[in-house]
């Protein structure tokens, strides 16, 4: 009788539907677990690349002292009693930190694009008020200015501003502005500025030089149909009512990182109807002012990074510091502020 060949199992030859469910299951935690420690490793890097440009920056402002003996100015504006390494260029608008530190972050060819004779660029519905090559050097892009982690809709814009002082009372305010567009002046870095070290009575470690912003007006941060916008290389915004300064900002009553700022046209800190969450507390001789847009004043009076938690800052002595958004905010000012004679403490 001739045997019968046996059958063979396929039973383990395959998963269950069981067995591949975990499977998937286990893949998805993996993810879960993973994603999370790539992200953060990530934004360590590029936190890491943000502060390691701050502290070129920081280095091409004391270069710059070496050579001239004084910082540069913040951002220019026309003045008979301004004093400093380009006090003899007769235009309005004169080129500001970001540019005049060029040659010493090596972007000597891009600083020679720059007529430093003429007006320099102040942002997009004022072009008319510099020559061509004023406005194209401007808006060439230049890493060093950005931050990587910010991701707005901005192609040339600068996630660093020079810090020109702080506090809330009897700032100088622009001669143009009637509803209050304030200029500090007790910082380092400030309009038509000449400060050394040496003016960082306070001591320089314990004074701010530059900090991070996402607050800089660029193309499709504010809706309508103006697109207006600002650049790495804007200077003083000399336009009546609406004055302000391209680069600059002070320390006030705003914590850091307080609006969301993301380069977005839904950005409430910008919006016209929203100007009631900053009004109040900016004094124009002796007198509050309540006539202070939030999306004129916020740019120019408040710090903030795309980082979770805070924002770097270059201090006087060249170096960085990454400072808490939950930061005592009088000792926040007392930093911004170069002669205050104020005691800091740990911050």
């Amino acid at each position: 009788m001739q045997n019968r060949p046996r059958l063979r199992s396929h039973r383990g030859q395959g998963f269950t539907l069981i067995e591949l469910l975990v499977v998937i299951a286990i893949i998805a935690v993996l993810i879960a677990l993973l994603l999370p420690a790539v992200q953060q490793a990530r934004e360590s890097a590029r936190r890491s690349q943000c502060k390691n440009s701050i502290k070129q920056l920081g280095l091409a402002l004391h270069n710059y002292h070496d050579t001239h003996g004084v910082f540069p100015i913040g951002n220019g504006h026309a003045s008979t009693t301004f004093q400093g390494p380009d006090s003899n260029r007769p235009v309005s608008q004169r080129a500001g930190w970001t540019v005049l530190i060029l040659p010493y972050i090596d972007q000597s060819s891009l600083y020679q694009q720059f007529d430093l004779n003429s007006p320099m660029f102040s942002f997009s519905l004022e072009e008319g008020h510099a020559p061509q090559k004023n406005r194209d050097a401007a808006k060439i892009p230049l890493s060093v200015y950005q931050c990587p982690s910010f991701s707005g809709s901005r192609r040339f814009h600068t996630n660093y501003f020079g810090v020109m002082g702080g506090g809330s009372m009897n700032p100088t305010f622009s001669s143009a502005s009637s509803v209050g567009r304030a200029m500090w002046e007790n910082g380092m870095l400030y309009r038509n500025s000449s400060v050394g070290m040496r003016d960082a009575t306070d001591g320089t470690s314990n004074t701010l030089l530059i900090g991070e912003t996402k607050y800089q007006r660029s193309p499709l941060l504010v809706a309508g149909a103006s697109q207006e916008y600002f650049t790495w290389a804007s200077t003083y915004r000399a336009m009546g009512a609406d004055s302000c300064s391209g680069s600059l900002a002070a320390v006030t009553d705003v914590p850091i990182n307080s609006f969301k700022g993301d380069g977005t046209t839904t950005d409430t800190a910008f919006a016209d109807g929203n100007e009631a969450n900053l009004r109040g507390t900016i004094r124009q001789n002796g007198t509050t002012s309540t006539l202070i847009p939030a999306r004129q004043m916020l740019m120019n009076r408040a710090f903030s990074s795309a980082h979770t938690g805070g924002a770097h800052f270059l201090l006087g002595d060249g170096s960085v510091r990454f400072i808490s958004e939950n930061i005592n905010m009088d000792t926040l000012v007392n930093l911004a502020i170069r002669n205050d004679g104020n005691v800091i403490g740990e911050y």
